[in-house]
């Protein structure tokens, strides 16, 4: 109550951090509490931050926060990670963040954190047409939420509506190539031009994939700037306040963090790589663990690395170099068109006929790939 008398007391608060607040309280305890703290800070109209980490949401919290979310159109930061909603409550939030919108179709929502969810393919393809709808997001985090390639094309069709989309942290969720080739797609066509941060790894994208996305980040080229040194983009903890802005528009300045780390790549499927350096010489971070390289292809990157502005961005051990030596001679190219990963188990599997689906004139392969041209006409791109 002390809480809630202070939050309404309050006239100018700007951040909210409950995050691991209900610790050792009863999971029926925790949305009755948010309800009248989510309740208490309606009348906060300078509110910008709200974090609720950590604690047993929910779908049963979701719903005590819902009016909150919907009615409080200033919010541009909201952290809700680690909180149990699963895809009932990833639902709900989706449902609930679209109510954002302000009548004239702009949002203030810049950042969302909501990660380790267990949001499934359910909540992503919810997520995602909420994306679509909201338009403003520049930092996306939606790691380990068990999130399979019908879930990640979803979200991916939504993000492609956010054209000032920063960073995007899909870390630990499960894209193959089926969804990596709509990731590669977005890339290809431009949808993210601020484009910062690309956090995959963990994500078993594959060999194919893996060569589509290098080859797409390789091609795309930052525009034209003045800055001329790189600067590490900071990694936040949940709640902390970090300013991107500086990356957006004319201060862009390319790629700075790309992590593909065990994406189970061939060497054949990396060897792209140094071009994409080329490309985006302030790149900053580059993780590649997990991989295989070819002996050539990685004394190519660090050629290139020599000459770049952070020449120790390169994360790639000793003993994965060795392995790399001493696999050069028994690589093949068998994985081009051979990845077992492609297909997505059940009724959500959908067909990949070739690498060039998206090319004009060709059929297009599964509702999926027919909805991503779709939404890629209608941003006129």
């Amino acid at each position: 109550m002390a809480l809630i008398e202070y939050s309404i007391a309050q006239k100018q608060l700007k951040e909210a951090d409950f995050s691991d607040m209900f610790t050792g309280r009863l999971r029926t305890e925790i949305p009755p509490s948010l309800e009248h703290l989510c309740g208490a800070l309606k009348s906060q109209k300078a509110l910008r931050m709200l974090n609720v980490s950590d604690n047993a949401v929910g779908l049963t919290g979701v719903q005590a926060m819902a009016p909150l979310l919907r009615e409080h159109r200033t919010l541009e930061r909201l952290y809700i990670t680690n909180c149990g909603l699963g895809p009932a409550g990833g639902s709900g939030l989706a449902d609930a963040l679209r109510g954002m919108i302000a009548p004239d179709g702009s949002c203030a929502l810049r950042i969302l954190y909501c990660s380790r969810n267990r949001l499934e393919n359910v909540a992503a393809a919810r997520m995602g047409e909420t994306f679509a709808a909201l338009k403003s997001l520049r930092e996306v985090r939606l790691f380990q939420n068990g999130i399979r390639p019908f879930g990640i094309s979803r979200l991916i069709l939504g993000l492609a509506h956010n054209p000032e989309l920063l960073r995007l942290d899909l870390e630990d969720n499960l894209i193959r190539y089926a969804g990596a080739r709509f990731v590669a797609r977005a890339l290809e066509a431009g949808c993210w031009p601020n484009l910062a941060s690309l956090i995959l790894g963990d994500c078993m994208v594959g060999s194919r994939g893996t060569e589509r996305i290098v080859r797409a980040l390789a091609t795309k080229a930052p525009a034209p700037t003045a800055t001329t040194t790189a600067t590490a983009l900071p990694t936040p903890e949940e709640g902390q306040v970090v300013s991107l802005e500086s990356l957006v528009g004319t201060e862009y300045a390319g790629l700075r963090e790309l992590n593909l780390a065990y994406a189970e790549a061939s060497p054949t499927a990396l060897a792209g790589l140094p071009e994409l350096l080329r490309v985006h010489p302030l790149l900053s971070s580059l993780v590649l663990s997990g991989n295989e390289l070819k002996a050539d292809t990685l004394a190519a990157i660090r050629a290139v690395v020599r000459d770049m502005t952070c020449p120790e961005l390169l994360n790639y051990s000793d003993d994965e170099d060795s392995e790399a030596d001493s696999d050069e001679g028994s690589d093949s190219d068998s994985d081009s068109g051979s990845d077992s990963e492609d297909d997505d188990a059940g009724s959500e599997a959908f067909t990949d006929d070739s690498d060039d689906i998206y090319a004009a004139g060709t059929t297009a392969a599964g509702t999926a790939t027919t909805e991503l041209e779709s939404a890629l006409e209608k941003l006129s791109i």
